[in-house]
């Protein structure tokens, strides 16, 4: 488990040792998801996207 910092303006770094070991790269989309137990990131794949799309009726 790590301990980071969130800045004034509310941001928080993943560090690189989870970035690299979940392959997340400059760009991609993140999930912010707030559960009873905590926040959950999770990726944003092309499939999940286009879901999310259908969802929202666009």
């Amino acid at each position: 488990m790590t301990e980071i910092r969130m800045s004034t303006r509310g941001r928080v770094v993943v560090p690189k040792a989870i970035r690299d070991k979940h392959r997340w790269r400059k760009g991609m989309t993140v999930m912010v998801e707030d559960r009873p137990e905590g926040v959950l990131l999770t990726l944003v794949t092309k499939k999940a996207n286009a879901k999310s799309q259908r969802r929202r009726g666009r």
